[in-house]
């Protein structure tokens, strides 16, 4: 695919503050002293996890250890979707197998880690209790497992969590603080032109659009789009409205959801529209179906040279006020 960059584009996230809401029963309110553990890890399931309240200045104070004479790993990491992911020991019996406890062994984490339910209210990630495994052998018999180097540096690696957090990616710094800028993304009002994708077929009777994003409000756009195509035949606009709302438009076709999208706050969004016999759209929050319609929009196809096709932008006046990462883009062959 021959991607072309529009403006200033860099396809590396700037270096963002987030402040997060935490009215949680643990770890203790209070000026944020960190550990020995710093960064942030990945998961495609519910974004970024963070290691340390340094990554944002918090008034919660939190953070992993590892203890440099016993290798044993304590304290929490924070997930804006699941909560408070726990090390404690305490909070690691009756793990599903092996030693419960997390412990760096030989440059590798072993043992468990738990999403652990600490918000009455639910606010985020309602009642998980999940566990994650720190090392072990995949399915396809792979061996997997974070990372440590020799100064007690979480440095790579992967966990796995079988319920809601899937595979957890390790590794990534929180140099200067605020999310690590490694990941690549859009954002800044800027966006990526995808004209000249040789490899979109013609015509085609189904697409899903999904990305991570983080919304700055509308800012001096009409609206913040998130994806957009427009060709002689086809018409796509996937944006958030001033108050929030998730709007699709397909040929003419159109689903708004109620207020979803928050402000400064990153949020997994999609959309699928089926073609064919079946004829509907869905747009996704969180994994959780916010919008459905039946649409009638025939076939779409993509435009090579002529037209409009990006992400970050729904068109004129319609660039994405914030930063959207993790994008994926798929569609099935009309016939």
């Amino acid at each position: 695919m021959s991607n072309s960059i529009n403006k200033k584009l860099s396809l590396t996230l700037s270096l963002l503050t987030l402040t997060l809401s935490l009215t949680l029963a643990s770890p203790a309110s209070a000026e944020c002293t960190g550990g020995s553990v710093n960064g942030w890890a990945w998961s495609d399931n519910i974004g970024w996890i963070s290691l340390s309240c340094e990554n944002q200045g918090d008034e919660v104070d939190y953070a992993l250890n590892i203890d440099a004479g016993t290798g044993l790993v304590s304290g929490y990491a924070w997930s804006e979707v699941v909560g408070w992911i726990s090390f404690n020991e305490a909070d690691l019996t009756d793990c599903p197998e092996g030693t419960c406890e997390a412990r760096e062994v030989d440059g590798v984490l072993t043992g468990w880690a738990k999403v652990i339910d600490t918000d009455e209210e639910g606010t985020y990630y309602g009642e998980y209790d999940e566990w994650i495994s720190l090392s072990g052998e995949a399915d396809d018999a792979t061996e997997y497992g974070v990372e440590v180097d020799d100064m007690g540096n979480i440095t790579g690696g992967f966990a796995y969590g079988d319920q809601t957090v899937g595979w957890i990616e390790f590794g990534y710094s929180s140099s200067g603080g605020g999310i690590p800028g490694e990941l690549p993304g859009v954002g800044d009002g800027n966006y990526i032109s995808l004209l000249g994708s040789e490899n979109w077929p013609d015509k085609f009777d189904s697409i899903t659009f999904s990305a991570w994003v983080y919304w700055e409000g509308v800012g001096t756009q009409e609206t913040s789009g998130i994806y957009g195509i427009t060709t002689d035949e086809t018409f796509v606009e996937f944006e958030v409205l001033a108050d929030g709302e998730l709007r699709l438009a397909l040929n003419g076709n159109i689903q708004t959801t109620d207020e979803v999208i928050k402000e400064e706050k990153w949020t997994h969004i999609s959309f699928t529209y089926k073609g064919g016999e079946s004829r509907w759209a869905r747009i996704y929050v969180d994994g959780e179906k916010v919008g459905e319609n039946q649409f009638n929009a025939g076939s779409l196809n993509i435009p090579t040279e002529d037209g409009f096709h990006a992400i970050g932008s729904a068109g004129l006046n319609k660039n994405f006020n914030g930063y959207i990462t993790r994008i994926r883009l798929y569609h099935n062959i009309f016939e």
